[in-house]
This record gives structure tokens, C-alpha cells and sequence, in this order.
């Protein structure tokens, strides 16, 4: 038998219906239609009109009115609480725009679920141009969580493909696996035209377990281009997550995926393992600026797979708090990570990765607090340019991702031609390129250094015909010499230690004795010394003429062909080279040789077209480019560019 009061249910949706209808018919002539629901105490239906708004409750009431309104409409809902099954029953449409009264004082909360993973306005896969303003969605996880049976369950908020959501709060959200809160996915290579997406002003907060919050996931592209130029942008301003706090089921604030550009601008996270977050899909460009996030494990991750690289990413004037601070895999290149703040955060564990990418990375001018750098155990690799400690002093150990040291004029596999001799010193990996003139023939790795050794020299100091590397270790001052059948390791032996304030600048024979010897350098003072070596042992030293304030050794070789080894200066600054010969360790003579175009550098000299006389070898560091400059004496004769440098 129906109840009395089923009769009386059935009746208002029927008038519904009807109202519905009706109102349908008349608003279908104006583009975008409007339809006002509210909370009624007079529980009469409604029209669905700003004077007579549609009711909004109980549950079944509001559900019906969602599910009867049609595309391109604007939603106006009053203040209240509005109870909704959401996806059980109904689910947004394209171009709607649903607008509340303010964030808590009109509130969208779930009172069911189905399985699977839910959001309470679900559009993810299917709705376009989703647009939803002032109001508060509870996605009641903390009352919902016993229905959910694992695995891959979770309430989120809000998805659509494409759209605008501002001025939005999230309660409750979580799930037993990742559970999208608030944002935008769209899938699948081709299926629609990639589309921008805006999240502005929105808070996450009060999270159960495993919550990504505030998202934007496009997978329409192909290798990291979308099909559609122009499309596929991201913005996520001034928004707020408030993580759960657990490390063991994830906590994500931010992430973005797959789009032509992503901005992250003036956001914050409390309590996140993960303030920003990417993995998975390929992207051409991430900003991220003017953020605060206090993290529990790490503030930026960029990550992902192989063919899930990210091309540029910029980090700038961001407070960033986590144990890791930046976590980045070797998928990502042309970062820069300048004007930041990084300090401990609130489960700190004297561990720091900051990042590790592949190569083009540049750090400048951010503020460490001292417990960050001391307590890592991961360098910095990237180009280093005025990093300091709070107090204001420098960063003195911060390492700088400069070429690989280039030494050149020594042939490894003995076909007559200068090869190049790469070293890394993040990954202290040593690699041998052997060249035809100006041409990569092919490439081998050669022995990687131990912790704290970089490669300084290389000469054949065995006298077996072979070259070999000479390591010198920066904190200990000491010398090695690794012995080498071209890229392969045999044996080894200390050599001195050099003196405080030293370092080993090249090897070559000063006293034609067969035998190279040691080339110092005084970085304060411009003071160079020869120390005569008979194989790895020290015989004697002097001292060699003082290098002018502002110019650097580049090089050693024999320029004027008498049989004597000559500096190669060059100066950063004005960008002059210059050559100074030498008898033994006296300086007899000097000559200028040509500018160099700005934004290279001078890194060796060898002989590589085989006319017996020394050529330039140029490196610029912000594309890898090589190149070598032929030369007559101090006289440049020709030019032609080498292989592009590989990252170390």
C-alpha cells in the first residue's frame, strides 16, 4: 500500500516535471538560461524563477531539479544546505554554471555513494565549460568512509573536462586510493579539443586520507604537444589545501599534467606530503611562483616516467618548507629555481633532495636555512649564482653543473686526432668522445671517480704511451693518478698534496724531460707554480708568472712552436684571450688573441685539424654547444662548430 505521504512525494515531483517543463520551453530563446534553487520553508515546488526559485529539499527534491535543468544554463542556489546523492542521480552539464550564495553559507554535501572513485559534481570525462562560484562542497568521507569497500574508492568534489572554478571550499574529501578533490581531467588523445582550465580562490581542507586536492590532468597530448595550438593551459591562483597530515596514504595539494603551460601562482599548502605534484603525462612548461608550502615530505615534485618528461620549469619567490625540498627526477630540463626560501619543515629529517634534473638547471639567488644545506645529503646540481644562508653569508659548497671539463689535445685511441674528455661533477662519471677534427666519431664512458675527486689533467705520466686522468680532491688537497688503456681503469697512485689556496690547473712538460709535470694556480693571488713530477712523485718546484686580476687559465699548449709549453688566459669579462710564452716557468713574451662572442667560454686548446699548431676549443653553456676556433699562433685562421655536450 503507498503511504499518504509517498502520495504526497509523488504529487510534488510531478508538479516538478511539469514546472520544469514549462520553464524549459520559455527560456529555451535565451542564451545562457537561469533557473534559482533554494532551501523553501514553505516546501512548495516552485518555478524555478528568482521570485519563486525551485526547492531545493529534501534530497530526492533537489536531485530531481539538477537532473531536469539542461545545457548552457547559469544555477542560482540560495543559501543552506542542499543534500544530494550527486552522480547516483544526476551530473552537471556543458556550460552550466552553477553559483552559490558564498562559501558556507550555501553547501552541497553527499549523503550516498556508489562505487568506484565519486566526486559529488561529477563531470570528469563527458562536461565542458563548467563553470561553479561561492559555495561549499562537503563530499562527507568522514560519515560515508564505511561504505566504501577497497580497492579504488573515494569521494572528491568536483570534475569536469574543461572550465572556471573560483571561490569554492572542499570539506571531507578521501578515499582507500588516490581521490581527486577538486578540478579538471581530460582524457584520451583526440577525443576533444584540448581546452584551457582556471582555478582561482578555492580551499581544500578537514581531508580524509590519500586526496590529490586542487588538479588539472590533460592527456590529449602526444609527446608533450597538443594537436591544437594555442590550447591546453592551466592556471591555479591563490588557492589553499590543508592537508590530512598522513605521510602513509599521500596527501597531494597540487598537481598538473600533460598541458602546454601550468601556472601555480601565490598558493600554500599546510600539512601535505606533497605541496605540487607531477607525474604520468609529458609537459611543456611549469611555473611556479609566489607559493607557500609547509609539506610534510616533499614541497616540489616533478616526476615521471620514461617519455613523461617536463620541458621548463620555473620556480621563483616561493616560501618552500618540506625534508625534501625540491625532488626532481632526470625527466625534467631548463629549470630555474631562483628568489626562494627554503627551511625545514614540520617533520624535517635532516635529509634535503633539492633538484636533480637532467641538465640546463640554474639556482640563483635563494635563501637556505643552514639546517637545509648542512643536514642534505644530495648536492645541488645546477648553475649557481648567489645563493645564501638566512644570516646573508654565501652557500660555499652548493655545486655548480658547469660543462663537463674539457680536456682536449690528448688522443685516447691513438688514430692521430685530439678527443675530448668529458667530466661530470654531479654523477663524477668520466666519458672519452673521440673526434675527427671537429667530428664526433663515437663515445665511451670511462671509470667514475670516487666521492669528493674531481678529474683535473690528464697526461701520460707512466710514460706508456696512454693518456691518463689525474684526480684531485678539493677538501684534502690531495693528487692521484688513475693509469688508463684509453677509457679503461688499471691502477692507481697518490701524488702530493697541493697547499692551501692551490689548485691544479693543467698538466704539461715545463722542463722537456719527457715527463709532465703539475701546473698550480692561486685563485687570490694569480700566482702560478710548476711542480716537476717524475711520474707521481714530486721532485721539485717555482714559481710562474702572476695572471692578471680578472683573467683565468684556459689553457696550456705550445702556440709559438718552439718547443715550449704557453698560458692560454682568458678574461670572463671582456671576453679577451691572450697568450703568454714561456721558457720553462719564465715569462719571455705576450700576445692578445681574438674576443670571444659573448655567452662562450674558453675551456681548452688542442691540435684537431693536424697542422701542428694549438686551436681554441669554445663552449657555450646555455645551448652545449662546442667549438673550435683553428689557429695560427695568436691568430684566428678559421672555425667550426663540435658535437652539442651531453648533461653530466
Amino acid at each position: 500500500m503507498v503511504s499518504m505521504g509517498d502520495r504526497i512525494a509523488n504529487l510534488i515531483g510531478a508538479s516538478l516535471i511539469l514546472f520544469v517543463t514549462l520553464w524549459q520551453s520559455e527560456a529555451s530563446a535565451t542564451s545562457p538560461q537561469q533557473v534559482w534553487v533554494a532551501i523553501r520553508e514553505d516546501n512548495l515546488p516552485g518555478s524555478g524563477t528568482e521570485d519563486d526559485p525551485f526547492n531545493g529539499t529534501p534530497q530526492p527534491q533537489f536531485d530531481s531539479v539538477m537532473n531536469a535543468i539542461p545545457e548552457n544554463t547559469i544555477i542560482h542556489l540560495g543559501p543552506g544546505i542542499f543534500e544530494t546523492y550527486g552522480g547516483l542521480t544526476w551530473r552537471p552539464k556543458n556550460d552550466w554554471t552553477i553559483s552559490g550564495a558564498g562559501i558556507d553559507q550555501t553547501i552541497v554535501v553527499q549523503t550516498a555513494i556508489q562505487p568506484g572513485r565519486f566526486e559529488v559534481i561529477q563531470g570528469s570525462g563527458s562536461v565542458q565549460n563548467l563553470v561553479i562560484s561561492d559555495l561549499t562542497v562537503d563530499c562527507n568521507y568522514i560519515n560515508l568512509s564505511p561504505t566504501l569497500v577497497a580497492p579504488y574508492k573515494g569521494i572528491g568534489a568536483v570534475s569536469a573536462i574543461s572550465g572556471h572554478l573560483y571561490d569554492v571550499k572542499v570539506i571531507h574529501a578521501g578515499g582507500n586510493h588516490e581521490t581527486f578533490a577538486l578540478g579538471f581531467m581530460q582524457y584520451g588523445l583526440g577525443s576533444t579539443p584540448p581546452t584551457s582550465v582556471l582555478i582561482e580562490n578555492c580551499r581544500v581542507e578537514q581531508s580524509g586520507p590519500n586526496v590529490t586536492a586542487i588538479y588539472a590532468h590533460n592527456t590529449q597530448t602526444d609527446e608533450g604537444y597538443d594537436p591544437t595550438p594555442n590550447a591546453g593551459q592551466a592556471v591555479i591562483r591563490n588557492c589553499y589545501v590543508e592537508g590530512s597530515g598522513d605521510f602513509i596514504t599521500g596527501g597531494i595539494g597540487f598537481q598538473v599534467n600533460g598541458y602546454q603551460s601550468a601556472l601555480i601562482d601565490g598558493c600554500s599548502t599546510d600539512g601535505c606530503t606533497f605541496g605540487f605534484y607531477r607525474d604520468s603525462f609529458p609537459q611543456t612548461g611549469i611555473v611556479i611562483t609566489n607559493c607557500n608550502f609547509n609539506s610534510l615530505n616533499g614541497a616540489i615534485t616533478i616526476a615521471g616516467g620514461e617519455q613523461s618528461w617536463t620541458r621548463g620549469v620555473t620556480v621563483s619567490q616561493n616560501a618552500l618548507a618540506a625534508g625534501q625540498v625540491i625532488v626532481n627526477t632526470a625527466s625534467a630540463t631548463d629549470v630555474t629555481i631562483q628568489d626562494n626560501t627554503f627551511s625545514p619543515g614540520p617533520q624535517y629529517n635532516n635529509y634535503w633532495q633539492p633538484l636533480q634534473t637532467a641538465c640546463s638547471s640554474y639556482i640563483k639567488n635563494n635563501q637556505f636555512d643552514p639546517a637545509i644545506v648542512d643536514g642534505s645529503q644530495y648536492a645541488t646540481d645546477g648553475r649557481i649564482d648567489g645563493n645564501r644562508y638566512a644570516n646573508g653569508s654565501l652557500v660555499p659548497f652548493l655545486r655548480d653543473n658547469l660543462p663537463p671539463i674539457l680536456h682536449t689535445s690528448v688522443d685516447f685511441n691513438h688514430d692521430g686526432h685530439s678527443d675530448f674528455a668529458l667530466y661530470g661533477s654531479s654523477t663524477r662519471q668520466t666519458a672519452i668522445w673521440y673526434m675527427n677534427n671537429n667530428v664526433y666519431l663515437g663515445g665511451a664512458y670511462g671509470p667514475t671517480l670516487p666521492t669528493g675527486w674531481e678529474l683535473a689533467a690528464i697526461g701520460d705520466f707512466n710514460r706508456n704511451g696512454k693518456p691518463d686522468y689525474v684526480l684531485y680532491n678539493a677538501s684534502s688537497g690531495q693528487t692521484a693518478i688513475w693509469y688508463l688503456n684509453n677509457n679503461v681503469y688499471l691502477g692507481g697512485a697518490y701524488g702530493p698534496t697541493l697547499p692551501i689556496g692551490w689548485e691544479l690547473a693543467a698538466t704539461c712538460d715545463f722542463n722537456r724531460d719527457g715527463k709532465p709535470d703539475y701546473l698550480l694556480f692561486n685563485a687570490s693571488t694569480g700566482q702560478t707554480a710548476i711542480w716537476y713530477m717524475n711520474n707521481n712523485v714530486y721532485r721539485a718546484g717555482a714559481y710562474g708568472p702572476t695572471v692578471p686580476s680578472g683573467w683565468k687559465l684556459a689553457g696550456v699548449a705550445d702556440f709559438n712552436r718552439d718547443g715550449k709549453p704557453d698560458y692560454l688566459l682568458f678574461n670572463p669579462t671582456t671576453l679577451q684571450t691572450a697568450i703568454w710564452y714561456l721558457r720553462n716557468n719564465n715569462y719571455v713574451g705576450g700576445a692578445y688573441g681574438p674576443l670571444i662572442p659573448a655567452g662562450w667560454e674558453i675551456v681548452s686548446a688542442g691540435d684537431f685539424n693536424g697542422d701542428a699548431k694549438p686551436d681554441f676549443v669554445l663552449y657555450k653553456p646555455a645551448t652545449r654547444e662546442t667549438a673550435i676556433w683553428y689557429m695560427n699562433n695568436n691568430t684566428q685562421i678559421g672555425g667550426a662548430y663540435g658535437p652539442t655536450l651531453s648533461c653530466d
